[in-house]
């Protein structure tokens, strides 16, 4: 099994997304020993799609940007961008992204309050699994919104090692980024140790992490904000972590 430090925290995101957050820590606090445990990787799709009808794009991840990108697209028009770590992939590819900086009720707010109802027509390029129904509450108002699946997840396993390591309190804690992403490691550990702790990017996330809950005690510590930089406090603050 592999040998990991005290204060060992895992990263259950993509490799790419954990590196980001690595560096973001490490600005801060050098002190948390990172360890990769990704749930799932990004499959990109193909995208068929001429953009030059369309007057914006949303987008709910930095994966839907990654994919435009891959597929060549060029678009010029405003891309409605769910937070800061999509908006900052955006700017970085060429999109001139709005950042809503929350989650899709504050997504769908921005739309409502920015785009024309009658003269935008818009296309929300999204993963295979959504789990809320963003254009279709916006198409219920009035909106001009279609759909295009740019990528899809597909799941991965835990190394044995890593579920040791949270059996034996050598890792400490997780973090969790989506609803999935919890369900995901409730598939490969039934329980977790009481002192577990889980960091939440929001109530959302973590209404997950408790439906998995036996009544036993958990740590549960969510994100001021939904958004890398406030997720990174969380953890930096974590007395668990300091020293």
């Amino acid at each position: 099994m592999t040998s990991f430090l005290n204060r060992s925290l895992l990263v259950t995101r993509p490799i790419k997304d954990s590196v980001e957050i690595t560096k973001e820590l490490d600005r801060e606090n050098k002190t948390v020993n990172i360890i990769f445990g990704p749930l799932f990787e990004i499959k990109t799709l193909p995208i068929n799609i001429s953009t030059s009808h369309f007057q914006a794009i949303v987008v709910t991840s930095a994966n839907a940007v990654r994919s435009l990108k891959r597929s060549n697209i060029v678009f010029k028009g405003p891309m409605y961008c769910i937070g800061e770590a999509t908006a900052k992939v955006a700017k970085r590819e060429g999109f001139s992204p709005l950042n809503a900086n929350g989650n899709s009720i504050d997504l769908r707010t921005m739309i409502i309050n920015k785009a024309n109802k009658k003269k935008d027509k818009m296309i929300y390029f999204r993963g295979e699994e959504v789990f809320s129904d963003l254009a279709g509450s916006l198409r219920e108002l009035g909106y001009q919104v279609d759909e295009a699946v740019c990528y899809k997840k597909e799941k991965l396993s835990l190394d044995k090692s890593i579920i040791e390591g949270i059996k034996d309190e050598k890792i400490l804690g997780a973090t969790f980024f989506s609803r999935q992403t919890v369900d995901l490691f409730f598939e490969q550990l039934s329980t977790v140790p009481d002192k577990f702790i889980s960091f939440c990017i929001s109530d959302e996330v973590s209404k997950a992490y408790k439906s998995h809950s036996d009544g036993t005690s958990i740590d549960i510590r969510i994100s001021k904000s939904p958004n890398l930089r406030e997720m990174c406090k969380l953890i930096i603050e974590a007395p668990e972590f300091a020293g």
